[in-house]
């Protein structure tokens, strides 16, 4: 009969972590619709000013 192992219990995610998951995941969202050029100004803009910046930047783009 085989010994089997303890499982190891993963360590819990922080809510900072996740919140930057979440934003990460609307970004690339908001990103896959837009055409070549306009994700070019929006990773500008994410280099810049960060992620929501860049969110608020990709909607306005899908919008015009």
């Amino acid at each position: 009969m085989r010994k089997v192992k303890p499982s190891r219990r993963r360590p819990r995610k922080s809510t900072k972590g996740h919140a930057s998951r979440v934003l990460r995941g609307r970004y690339m969202g908001l990103m896959k619709n837009l055409k070549r050029a306009q994700k070019v100004q929006v990773r500008k803009v994410k280099e810049a000013k960060g992620f929501r910046a860049a969110i608020a930047k990709a909607r306005k783009l899908a919008q015009a």
